[in-house]
């Protein structure tokens, strides 16, 4: 797939967030490892999936809307036996350009989703037992449905898209951090 400028600037841009971020997951190695990983994703996008479900959707992003996980997160703690945590509720901008930018982290997710299933299945959990969200994270075609919205859109500012996606990017390293 071709990327966009835009793209291109905003991988570039987030690239140590990204890092930072993944060095704060680790490894899913084992099950506590995974329920660490667990807890902290669901303090991270349980609220925003609230936030935008109150909130409606800026017409420019048409009919297509995010893959939402939080229900699915909500039956993989309690397959595990995991209370909710108690997530900050973070203020994130929801104009489209903040939108764009933090759909970046939220559908750019998709990519390792694929990788964490595979690896979580040696530690017994499944699409149907405690890594619900992850199977539904695995589909790229929302990611890919993501990027040509990105590749298409002339109006977003680009340095907005930017600065929510490196914002999104802190809210996640916070929820893996509190």
């Amino acid at each position: 797939m071709v990327r966009s400028p835009l793209h291109l600037r905003l991988r570039e841009s987030t690239a140590a967030a990204h890092e930072h971020l993944e060095n704060l997951v680790g490894e899913l190695t084992d099950l506590a490892a995974y329920k660490r990983y667990l807890s902290g994703i669901y303090a991270f996008r349980q609220p925003i999936e609230v936030a935008w479900a109150d909130s409606g959707w800026p017409p420019r992003f048409g009919g297509w809307r995010p893959t939402m996980i939080a229900s699915a997160m909500d039956r993989d703690l309690a397959d595990l036996g995991l209370a909710r945590p108690r997530p900050e509720q973070p203020h994130l901008d929801t104009d489209f350009a903040a939108r764009l930018g933090t759909l970046y982290v939220l559908e750019g997710s998709s990519l390792g989703a694929k990788l964490l299933l595979r690896n979580v299945r040696m530690l017994g959990l499944a699409e149907d037992f405690g890594a619900r969200h992850l199977s539904l994270q695995a589909n790229a075609d929302t990611w890919r449905s993501y990027l040509r919205l990105l590749e298409q859109d002339d109006e977003a500012d680009p340095d907005a898209v930017i600065a929510a996606a490196n914002e999104t990017f802190a809210v996640a390293a916070r929820a893996f951090t509190d």
